[in-house]
């Protein structure tokens, strides 16, 4: 009714995220696609192309769910409140999808972004997260050799570096790498002699 109105991009984002709200998920997507369409330099391009990155992602498909994520990242960080949580999920479809190396570097990228971008929306718990999780990847594309000092790189402090190595030793335990997992057991040992859970780490 009211074509010409000037913050119309905010109505259909408005709208959008009510009807995501209701989960009315595909007219959702159905109004950010007209968003997307009609106001290409909005603002709230980067939250339309979200919904979609987000969707692909629940049903499992990641390759599509990547692919609107870093459409999300296109845009700059300085207009766009969702570029760290793009950057997260991104790390999770690469790893979904078995590309360690690719995962374990956007799980970086997250860290970095939050260390320039201190402001952006929940970029602490981003931060957190990232730290935690990059473990994960790392097992697969990482070397036992070279953790601690990789880990160092990216921890808060000192003991939250071990305490990321201690998760790869577990990460290499719970799947049956048992030369790594002796390995890292063994890094932990000779780093920190004097922890009480010196004796369990031997008997792991």
């Amino acid at each position: 009714d009211h074509p010409n109105f000037k913050r119309m991009d905010e109505i259909l984002f408005a709208l959008a995220f009510s009807l995501d709200e209701m989960k009315k998920n595909d007219q959702a997507r159905d109004v950010y696609y007209r968003l997307i369409k009609n106001f290409p330099e909005s603002k709230f391009v980067p939250n339309a192309y979200l919904s979609f990155a987000e969707h692909y992602f629940a049903t499992g498909d990641m390759a599509a769910a990547n692919k609107f994520y870093a459409k999300v990242t296109e845009f700059p960080p300085e207009r766009n409140a969702v570029y760290g949580f793009a950057l997260y999920k991104q790390a999770w479809c690469t790893y979904n999808i078995e590309d360690y190396k690719g995962s374990l570097s956007k799980f970086v990228e997250v860290i970095e972004f939050g260390k320039s971008h201190p402001e952006a929306r929940d970029v602490a718990n981003l931060m957190k997260q990232s730290r935690r999780e990059l473990v994960m990847p790392y097992a697969r594309a990482g070397t036992p050799a070279k953790a601690l000092e990789f880990f160092s790189r990216f921890a808060v402090d000192e003991a939250q570096s071990y305490e990321m190595l201690e998760s790869l030793a577990e990460l290499y335990y719970d799947t049956g790498d048992w030369a790594p997992t002796v390995q890292t057991y063994h890094k932990l040992m000779s780093e920190q002699s004097d922890s009480d859970k010196l004796c369990y780490w031997q008997s792991r």
